[in-house]
């Protein structure tokens, strides 16, 4: 999942929408954009924070494999945190 969402959401959504606005725009509506197909309301705010985040990772290493690097990592420890909460 992290390595297509981030093609969808960093790669097309959030340079696509960059090019016709600027960085801060489509940093906002692509993080919105994510936080909202994940059909989560308690996790709304958390996620579109993570999205930013990996939109910053995006710009500054100007590779798609930081933020989704950052997204598998995170996914993981959310998977790990949830085992050992439930166990």
């Amino acid at each position: 999942a992290p390595v297509v969402e981030e093609i969808v959401f960093r790669g097309y959504i959030y340079t696509a929408t960059k090019r016709f606005s600027n960085r801060f725009f489509a940093a906002i509506l692509s993080s919105l954009l994510f936080g909202v197909v994940h059909f989560n309301i308690s996790a709304f705010i958390p996620l579109v924070f993570l999205a930013l985040l990996l939109t910053i990772a995006y710009e500054l290493s100007g590779s798609i494999w930081a933020p989704i690097s950052i997204h598998a990592l995170f996914n993981a420890s959310t998977i790990l945190f949830q085992e050992f909460k439930f166990h």
